[in-house]
């Protein structure tokens, strides 16, 4: 399941991981692909493609951020404090 290779997922965050080598992510990305289900391993390359608002209609970066709380940077909105 998708959700059980989240903790995974940020090896492939652009900076996060700097000790593995490319081919070593690669064999790991297609690890978690061939370990999902069909419908969750084509989000999961939507996801990496940046074409996830392809294949579900109405997703924009504003649902995506208030849905999260995120600001403009896709970081935490800070609550604030009195």
């Amino acid at each position: 399941m998708l959700r059980n290779e989240a903790k995974r997922l940020w090896h492939f965050v652009k900076g996060a991981d700097n000790d593995l080598t490319k081919t070593q992510k690669e064999t790991m990305f297609i690890q978690i692909l061939e370990g999902l289900h069909q419908d969750e391993a084509k989000v999961l390359l939507g996801m990496k493609n940046k074409s996830l608002n392809k294949m579900y209609k109405g997703l924009t970066d504003s649902v995506v951020k208030e849905a999260f709380d995120w600001n403009d940077d896709f970081m935490r909105n800070e609550p604030v404090q009195n």
